[in-house]
């Protein structure tokens, strides 16, 4: 199975990160990172079905979540390469980065070695040829229990039918109330909550233009998919035409004495 997410950070400030699948990696990986020491280390915490592999040095520590059964020379290869290459491309910059500042870029790098160290059949002999399994032998593997406070859970939910593009990081997750919560929002905010265009023309009359036009501006998330505009505009021609009928009806009432529409 591949690499199904890495992260680098300063402590508990991540600076860049990807996820290849849907899952509350964000949740777990901030509790280890609050317990992993500044002192240079390498380390595989285990979890039920799960590995987190990191390596700290100089305050900066590279992580990944595998599988337990995908090799863990494969993970400590792939951190060493994300960690040259991190550091070769913002150096001493990293120390004082703020959070996700390097997100935008080097999240494509981490997608792309995620890809590459996950599927490429010649990592094996290549770690062989430099010795690194030999230093694999050293890094210990412990309990993620072990890093838990008193009645703290650190459990790990991933949905592997769902893959997320170098871009996407939260999307809709049958098998993940808390994500599925998440994209129920989005689709709740994506079409307002009018029942129909009286409704809306109600509105319309009671507060305003003005006040419409803030309402759809506060729960539109401007996607492709957007329609809030349409609503606007739809609703302030229909609120146009109702006024004109309306006045026309005012005046065929106050000439007939009675009204014309029971």
């Amino acid at each position: 199975m591949p690499i199904l997410y890495s992260v680098v950070a300063r402590g508990t400030i991540i600076l860049a990160k990807h996820a290849a699948c849907v899952g509350n990696f964000e949740e777990v990986t901030a509790k280890i990172l609050a317990k992993i020491p500044p002192d240079n280390d390498k380390l595989t915490y285990s979890q039920g079905p799960y590995l987190f592999h990191y390596i700290c040095e100089d305050r900066l520590i590279y992580m990944c979540i595998t599988d337990d059964d995908f090799q863990r020379s494969r993970a400590f290869l792939y951190l060493n390469e994300i960690k040259r290459r991190f550091l070769a491309v913002y150096g001493p910059g990293a120390q004082t980065a703020v959070a996700y500042a390097m997100n935008t870029e080097f999240a494509r790098v981490l997608a792309n070695e995620m890809k590459h160290y996950s599927e490429s059949k010649d990592l094996d002999r290549l770690s062989q040829v430099h010795g690194e399994l030999d230093e694999l032998k050293d890094i210990m593997v412990k309990n993620i229990d072990n890093i838990a406070m008193r009645g703290e859970r650190l459990e790990l939910l991933v949905n592997k039918t769902e893959n997320l593009s170098a871009n996407e990081n939260e999307q809709k997750s049958g098998a993940l109330p808390v994500l599925e919560k998440r994209q129920n929002l989005r689709d709740r905010r994506r079409y307002l909550d009018f029942d129909d265009i009286r409704d809306r023309v109600d509105f319309l009359r009671r507060y305003g233009m003005a006040k419409l036009r803030r309402k759809i501006k506060r729960n539109c998330i401007h996607d492709e998919e957007c329609n809030c505009h349409a609503i606007f505009e739809s609703t302030v021609e229909y609120a146009k035409k109702a006024r004109k009928t309306s006045m026309r009806l005012t005046k065929i009432e106050r000439s007939e004495g009675e009204p014309h529409w029971k």
